[in-house]
């Protein structure tokens, strides 16, 4: 019997003989959505970064024009 096995992250993840159909979609499924935890945290990042950009465009003008008073005082 043939045997599908996916290692994933330098490990072995699921083990499928290819007569089992669900056992080998779980398997596929698995492959195909898997995701580097890298990427994971830099799509995490990104979508932070989009959350924080509405506060910073509100804050940042404010902040350079004090600091213009300072200056200039």
């Amino acid at each position: 019997m043939k045997t599908a096995i996916l290692y994933q992250d330098g490990r072995r993840r699921i083990i499928s003989p290819f007569a089992k159909d669900e056992a080998l979609d779980e398997l596929l499924t698995a492959f195909v959505s898997f995701e580097h935890p890298e990427v994971r945290e830099f799509k995490e990042a990104v979508e932070r970064f989009k959350q924080d950009i509405p506060k910073v465009v509100t804050t940042l003008p404010g902040m350079i024009l004090q600091e213009g008073v300072e200056r200039c005082n």
